[in-house]
């Protein structure tokens, strides 16, 4: 795969992220549009949630209001930073889609990926709400633990499949 078409398909990919921002006037649009991407954002909080003891429940992908979906979980003083920044780990995620998406000849898959892509990275930003969540303070150290860690994980492949 080449390294020059790696490049292409990110630069789509965050092109076409700022077209879905635009669609951010009207609610119901950006909700249909980035559904891929509100998926993954709550599939995160779902996931770390599952994995540090949250129980989480209730997910959600209905919007209601400025919310585009939900899950809920018990925060507790090693958790709520982890489930409340999990969305963060779509932004390496990001550059892994587009990295395999980089990695087919045929168009549409091409175009498929940068936009799975693009929905993820205009997903990656946490919410007022999710940012409340996180305020505990004595959870940090793990999130920011499992934040890197992540990263480096998706890097080391990322770095592979460009090869």
């Amino acid at each position: 795969m080449s390294k020059i078409k790696f490049v292409i398909v990110l630069v789509v990919t965050f092109v076409i992220a700022q077209y879905l921002k635009d669609t951010a006037h009207s609610i119901s649009l950006y909700a249909l549009v980035t559904l891929p991407g509100t998926f993954l954002h709550e599939l995160m909080h779902y996931t770390m949630a599952g994995l540090l003891g949250g129980h989480p429940g209730n997910f959600s992908l209905i919007p209601s209001g400025n919310t585009l979906g939900s899950v809920t979980f018990v925060p507790n003083w090693y958790n709520a930073a982890s489930v409340g920044l999990a969305p963060l780990l779509l932004a390496p995620l990001t550059v892994f889609f587009a990295a395999l998406s980089s990695r087919s000849n045929n168009p549409l898959k091409m175009v498929g990926g940068g936009y799975l892509a693009a929905c993820s990275w205009v997903a990656c930003t946490p919410s007022s709400q999710d940012f409340s969540v996180a305020l505990v303070p004595t959870s940090w150290p793990l999130a920011l633990s499992i934040l890197w860690f992540t990263t480096w994980v998706i890097y080391r492949v990322v770095r592979v499949a460009i090869r």
